[in-house]
């Protein structure tokens, strides 16, 4: 099964009223290679993300990225998705609505 959106690799695939309040980018002295090898590596998410993560289970990953369940009851998950090689977009779910 692939990302759960229909157009996952857009910024605002339900068409939300979005206002834009930050940007974020960040310089990492570190091969492209490596970089990628890091976000797609869910399972250090709660040894490095403490407070954030107390559970994961890998749902489902491919070419396309990876989703996550958040919770063992399995009611919300995180998904991971590749826009392209420049960036990915990241979302939270709680059942099957995006938060």
């Amino acid at each position: 099964m692939p990302a759960n959106q229909q157009n996952a690799a857009l910024f605002n695939p339900n068409a939300l009223n979005l206002t834009r309040v930050a940007t974020y980018e960040r310089l990492i002295r570190a091969p492209e290679e490596r970089v990628w090898e890091n976000a797609l590596d869910w399972e250090h998410l709660p040894w490095l993300h403490k407070t954030s993560f107390g559970y994961i289970e890998l749902d489902e990953a491919g070419e396309w990225g990876w989703r996550t369940w958040s919770n063992p009851e399995h009611p919300a998950h995180i998904e991971l998705t590749r826009r392209n090689h420049s960036r990915y977009v990241a979302r939270s779910y709680n059942s099957d609505s995006q938060v």
